[in-house]
């Protein structure tokens, strides 16, 4: 008894002294600087730092990691699509894979949970592959089919009729891309790819052959076997994960210190050329409150 209400004690003492902290966050005292303001690409950058804050981030401006887009998680872009294909048995059954998005289907994936949907057909906008391997589709612009806020999936849909003469083909999905173009730098934002998209394979029609999702293996791929001449009549899915495509990750920063740390430098190297802003965030931070501080320089890269 007498141990627990030390705890107890202890605990209210611990509390009171995080609570006075709280009251007292003062803002850091942090400064940043470099030897200069222009340096020539692939040279290493080493920015000079004064003060001792909890926590210091660093964005280098390049694309992608830029500062005023740190809290940015939605964007008005360009949709783009693009997959590659294989195509196995030339010669075989023509028009058997299709690609498909809905904006209606609501995530049950069984042949009712398809069938219940709305299904658009994209086919005809992309180039699939009659025999060569690794063939692009070409970029598929989606921007005025599909709502930019979403909901949205994706499928490829298999289907072999019975045939004498013809044996139904095998496909491979190589790659997929969902990209979000910002128009204004042409800059991609990966939506989705082949990896990331969380398919799931339906088996709708004659469960011999089964969409294979083979996503560790190296490369990567999505494939479906043929048949052979009077094979039965086969339909097989593979169905996207729900997407939404203006929904963007914030651009994330790079650690440069933590609270049990200290540093007087960081380095870093611009691999491109170009006018960089540059912004290191310094933060002193308890358990319910934050202060930061913001610095900012424009730093030039040249090519030589």
């Amino acid at each position: 008894m007498l141990k627990d209400i030390k705890v107890l004690i202890i605990g209210s003492f611990a509390a009171l002294f995080l609570t006075a902290c709280d009251k007292s966050i003062n803002s850091p005292d942090f400064n940043v600087s470099t030897d200069a303001n222009t340096y020539k690409k692939g040279a290493t950058v080493t920015f000079n730092i004064s003060g001792n804050p909890d926590v210091i981030k660093f964005y280098s401006g390049e694309q992608g990691k830029k500062y005023e887009f740190s809290k940015r998680d939605s964007l008005k872009g360009k949709l783009l699509l693009q997959f590659s294909t294989f195509a196995q048995n030339a010669g075989a059954q023509e028009n058997s894979l299709k690609i498909l998005y809905s904006t209606d289907f609501k995530g049950a994936y069984t042949a009712a949970g398809i069938g219940a949907a709305t299904w658009n057909d994209l086919t005809q906008k992309a180039t699939l592959s009659t025999g060569t391997d690794n063939v692009p589709s070409g970029q598929i612009d989606l921007t005025s089919l599909v709502p930019a806020k979403g909901p949205v999936y994706f499928a490829f849909k298999k289907r072999d009729e019975q045939s004498t003469t013809q044996k139904p083909r095998a496909w491979t999905i190589r790659s997929f891309q969902l990209n979000l173009m910002n128009e204004a730098d042409s800059y991609l934002y990966p939506v989705t790819d082949l990896t990331t998209a969380g398919w799931t394979a339906i088996d709708v029609l004659n469960s011999t052959y089964r969409w294979a999702i083979n996503l560790t293996a190296t490369p990567p791929s999505l494939s479906i076997g043929g048949g052979n001449i009077n094979s039965a009549a086969n339909e097989d899915w593979l169905i996207s994960k729900v997407l939404y495509p203006n929904s963007i990750k914030p651009d994330p920063a790079i650690p440069v210190k933590g609270v049990d740390t200290k540093v007087t430098s960081y380095a870093y190297t611009f691999p491109n050329p170009g006018v960089y802003k540059v912004v290191f965030v310094a933060s002193n931070m308890t358990l319910k409150n934050q202060v930061e501080v913001v610095k900012e320089l424009e730093l030039t890269i040249t090519d030589q």
